[in-house]
């Protein structure tokens, strides 16, 4: 059950962000481009960490694929909110055999969200539904 109420917190940060988007969108216009790196640096700093934080032998095929994506996503122009999205919830999901890790992870997560919130008008419910059902599968 405290998997929920994280998951439901870890998601609370894009539901705050969407507020702020409500009541000030007239201020984040301007600073767009910080949003986006903002984005960029807390994807990256949640892909890193779990790349180098998970066992190696058992992640190691999860963890070059989420630096594989964090190479692609960096590298486009693409929006990949929904594709981020997914494979947050799956970051999520793993990271939840580390204490730390999970507690470091959702703080991140949070604030990815609060930042995508922000700029997208998408809820990006892919995150929810993968980690609550990978939660109750496994």
């Amino acid at each position: 059950m405290e998997f929920i109420y994280i998951l439901l917190l870890a998601y609370l940060g894009l539901w705050i962000g969407r507020l702020l988007n409500k009541l000030a969108n007239e201020e984040i216009k301007p600073n767009l481009k910080a949003f986006l790196k903002t984005q960029k640096i807390l994807i990256t700093t949640i892909t890193i960490l779990f790349a180098f934080y998970m066992p190696r032998v058992l992640y190691m095929i999860p963890s070059f694929l989420a630096l594989a994506f964090l190479a692609y996503y960096l590298s486009s122009r693409h929006d990949l909110g929904s594709t981020a999205y997914a494979l947050l919830g799956f970051v999520f999901f793993l990271s939840y055999t580390n204490r730390n890790m999970f507690l470091l992870q959702t703080s991140l997560i949070t604030m990815y969200g609060f930042v995508t919130g922000t700029i997208e008008e998408k809820w990006h419910l892919e995150f929810l539904i993968i980690a609550a059902i990978l939660f109750f599968v496994f």
